[in-house]
């Protein structure tokens, strides 16, 4: 029979098998980010409108910023309030940040650990308007001397320009909504030293007083783009790699992934034993097929 694996449905096709040693997160079927437990498949939905996205196969990554109730902090003209809003896991573990003044304010989290300078890193945060809807999400050491940042308009779900200070650069940067008026947001950033201690954060400019920006999540990860949110606690936590396993039936010799945004990739394969990469295009599997799998079918011939 051809490949013909399809993984929106919310459980695994016949013959296909799963591992993963560590817990890992998605969104469920209601748009609740939640963790699921050692060797759980993970499908994944859309947490905006709750469309299936299909199975996420992702290779280990970790988050290097201890991230929790406890989470260390620093904070310059501005408030924290910890569990004041109900955050993407549909939980009441949001922070609040607000300005205490009319100045400049930033939270900067100061939990992580030294890195290898001259590498790609992707620092993430979900991020929703309280009475602001402005702010900056920065990559960079300590009183920002180096590294970039992005300005962010949570009203509008955009990114309105990015900067770049001392021995610094920006890659890239994304914001994605996850529903609720909440957005996954990314920075990516190279710092230009042989081993730095981050301090990412985020700024409000200057403005009114006593308003500010609901935050959850952060993370911290030596890649680009950010894999699925790692939580952590009082230090830095590793997701172990997504394993998705079948087996190919002989004769054939390509399949072809279709991902959640519907575009598709061709891989070379050979018969028997066969485990998914975790370097494909994207993450998130909607099918697996092999090209031709439909002339492949019994036909039968009418004769007219």
């Amino acid at each position: 029979m051809p490949v013909s694996l399809n993984f929106t449905g919310g459980s695994l096709p016949s013959g296909v098998t799963f591992a993963r040693s560590t817990g890992a997160t998605r969104f469920d079927s209601s748009g609740n980010l939640e963790t699921v437990a050692v060797d759980a498949p993970r499908f994944d939905y859309n947490p905006v409108g709750l469309a299936p996205l299909g199975i996420i196969v992702e290779p280990s990554g970790s988050n290097s910023m201890e991230d929790g109730t406890s989470l260390p902090y620093t904070l310059f003209q501005g408030t924290r309030t910890a569990n004041a809003a109900a955050s993407p896991a549909g939980t009441t573990t949001a922070t609040l940040f607000r300005t205490n003044s009319t100045s400049l304010a930033s939270f900067y989290w100061t939990g992580h650990t030294s890195v290898s300078g001259n590498q790609v890193w992707s620092f993430s945060v979900y991020l929703k308007a309280e009475l602001r809807s402005v702010c900056q999400l920065h990559w960079s050491t300590a009183s920002d001397g180096d590294g970039s940042n992005i300005t962010i308009d949570l009203a509008a779900g955009t990114i309105t320009g990015n900067t770049v200070f001392g021995n610094g650069s920006y890659v890239s940067s994304s914001i994605l909504s996850v529903g609720n008026g909440w957005y996954r947001v990314t920075i990516t950033g190279i710092l230009s030293w042989a081993t730095v201690t981050p301090f990412p954060s985020i700024v409000l400019p200057a403005g009114a007083t006593n308003q500010g920006i609901y935050c959850y999540g952060a993370q911290s990860e030596n890649r680009n783009p950010a894999s699925t949110f790692i939580p952590t606690g009082s230090a830095g936590t590793t997701r172990a790699a997504d394993q998705l396993t079948f087996t190919i039936p002989s004769g054939t010799t390509t399949l072809i992934y279709t991902f959640d945004d519907n575009s598709t990739q061709e891989v070379a394969v050979s018969a028997g034993a066969y485990t998914v990469p975790t370097n494909l295009n994207r993450a998130r599997i909607k099918t697996i097929t092999e090209p031709g799998a439909a002339r492949k079918a019994p036909r039968h011939t009418f004769w007219l």
